[in-house]
């Protein structure tokens, strides 16, 4: 896909053995910068917002109807 690098929210001890950064400069809106993280892959990491894509849902908010499956279950 040659991606150049990856982001992730989580917990610094998870993420920082694997060389996962908290990178000044580059946020997530509503995401507290000690559990932001990115990974460049090659070369140096870009300062900027980042967005996810709307399926990982990264601002903790439900989506609308996504409750309905589980309450048919």
């Amino acid at each position: 896909m040659k991606a150049q690098g990856c982001c992730l929210v989580g917990h610094p001890d998870d993420y920082q053995q694997f060389g996962f950064k908290n990178v000044s400069g580059l946020v997530h809106e509503g995401v507290p910068p000690e559990v932001f993280f990115a990974l460049s892959f090659d070369g140096p990491t870009p300062p900027g917002t980042v967005a996810f894509h709307k399926g990982f849902k990264a601002d903790g908010q439900p989506e609308e109807g996504a409750g309905d499956a589980l309450e048919r279950a």
